[in-house]
């Protein structure tokens, strides 16, 4: 704009002083300085969440069956962590003991599934979200929704993969316990409030959009860390650190502090998740707040442990099918409150204009009802 005052005609000096009075009021407003810095500090949360979910976006069949196969291991798992869950609560512990050793059990469970590069579909929507809204500045509108659309599909085959495998493997753990032991992972009581728990007609929904804020808080705290860990300068700490050089080695050195760096996310998102759904139930009882957590896969590994224990009499009773679609209904509240809220904060550190957002919307909207057969 300083340039173009040198062209005579190009700004009209009034409204120039004008921007220029405008925002030197701005710099003098706390608002405007809290603003500023959330939205820049938001900028190197996203940027941090944008690379992790670079990984999560399948675009050819290739893309995709990777995806599923990552999925279809992390449900595997999941069926472990879901064993080990039913095991947790049948400890006599108080609820406090029963939090911590479960959230220990999340914890584990969700760094294996980041050693083993396996996926577990609901942390996928609050990365791809910040992928997704660090391409709209850059990108036009039409390889912006062909990105949704890779998207949308990405966390359905995720989902389908996680789902697809959590079912067989809580069967065959429930059954090999119910061999060795004598009786199944659930008595008859436990189950039917456990189905109870999961039904549709109750807190579910509330429960899985409140599941989904904490996927979300995960993803933040991830980023925050990953930042916090590079303004240190932490790899460059270790790097240098002599008493490591001495030990180890340079090369290996080296080496250790590029891992540190790559998964410092992964850890912190894995370990504030696992920490936040095995807690959150436990202080929300002390505060006597209505809140607990409902995940799509774990539930999933719940209903199927439950079914064991009622027989296959209970698959006709729509107590069973009610708990089905609640669980539909955690599915799609996990995914689309953790992403509405990434993709939020995404669009604000990016700074999109509403009007931006709205085009890209109503052109997503199109094209899907055009041609709804681009999902598959």
């Amino acid at each position: 704009m300083l340039l173009d005052l040198l062209k005579p005609g190009k700004i009209d000096i009034q409204s120039f002083v004008a921007l220029l009075a405008d925002l030197n009021y701005q710099s003098r407003q706390i608002k405007s300085l809290f603003g500023d810095n959330t939205r820049l500090l938001a900028r190197k949360i996203i940027e941090s969440s944008a690379h992790t979910g670079e990984h999560y976006l399948a675009r050819n069949f290739s893309e995709r069956w990777d995806l599923f196969k990552s999925a279809f291991g992390g449900g595997a798992l999941t069926g472990l962590t879901t064993f080990f869950k039913i095991l947790i609560y049948s400890i006599p512990a108080s609820p406090f003991w029963a939090g911590i050793i479960n959230s220990m059990n999340y914890c584990f469970s969700f760094l294996g599934l980041q050693a083993l590069g396996l996926t577990l579909a609901t942390k996928q929507p609050a990365m791809t979200a910040a992928t997704l809204a660090g391409k709209m500045r850059s990108t036009d509108n039409s390889e912006i929704v062909e990105e949704v659309i890779h998207l949308i599909r990405s966390q359905t085959i995720a989902v389908f993969g996680n789902l697809s495998a959590v079912i067989p493997a809580v069967i065959l753990v429930g059954l090999a316990f119910a061999g060795a032991s004598g009786d199944f992972l659930m008595t008859p009581e436990k189950a039917l409030k456990s189905v109870h728990d999961i039904s549709l007609l109750g807190m579910t929904p509330i429960y899985a959009a409140f599941t989904g804020v904490l996927l979300f808080a995960s993803s933040v705290f991830a980023g925050w860390f990953h930042n916090w860990m590079l303004e240190r300068k932490l790899p460059q700490a270790l790097q240098q650190n002599r008493t490591l050089i001495f030990t180890f080695g340079k090369p290996w050195v080296i080496d250790f502090s590029g891992f540190v760096k790559r998964n410092s996310a992964g850890w912190a998102a894995n370990l504030s998740l696992g920490l936040m759904l095995g807690m959150s139930p436990v202080f929300a009882k002390f505060l006597g707040l209505p809140f607990d957590v409902r995940h799509v896969t774990l539930s999933t590994g719940s209903l199927t442990a439950a079914t064991l224990t009622l027989g296959l009499d209970f698959f006709q009773t729509w107590d069973f099918w009610n708990a089905v679609l609640g669980i539909a209904s955690m599915g799609f509240l996990n995914i689309l409150v953790s992403f509405s809220l990434a993709m939020a904060v995404a669009l604000k550190s990016q700074k999109i204009s509403p009007a931006k957002r709205k085009a890209i919307i109503k052109s997503i909207i199109i094209k899907i009802l055009k041609n709804p057969r681009k999902l598959n």
